[in-house]
């Protein structure tokens, strides 16, 4: 891994999951818990670190609605810079910190 490393890629979150039944049902929303665990895992993948992830802010700036959205991490050596797009629209993002 090089110091800073831009990684993108898609998420998608499938609308007919029973989740999104109960999850503000006559407007499903994903929840933040969802975005969040599956930055952790594509972070967990894609840096291949060994320490445990510190989720340092995430901030929610709209709601994220089931679908595709793209996501960019900026990865340097101690920390990811997360955004998550829809609609090329920022809707979240956090920070999350490991020990080299």
């Amino acid at each position: 891994m090089s110091n800073d490393e831009i990684i993108r890629g898609k998420l998608y979150f499938d609308p007919e999951d029973p989740i999104f039944q109960s999850h503000f049902p006559s407007f499903p929303v994903v929840p933040g818990s969802l975005i969040v665990g599956h930055c952790l895992q594509i972070i967990q993948n894609s840096v291949h670190i060994n320490q445990q992830p510190i989720i340092q802010t995430f901030n929610f700036l709209g709601f994220i609605v089931p679908g595709s959205c793209d996501y960019t991490f900026e990865i340097t050596a101690s920390r990811v810079k997360c955004k998550i797009f829809q609609k090329e629209k920022l809707k979240a993002k956090g920070v999350i910190s490991y020990e080299a």
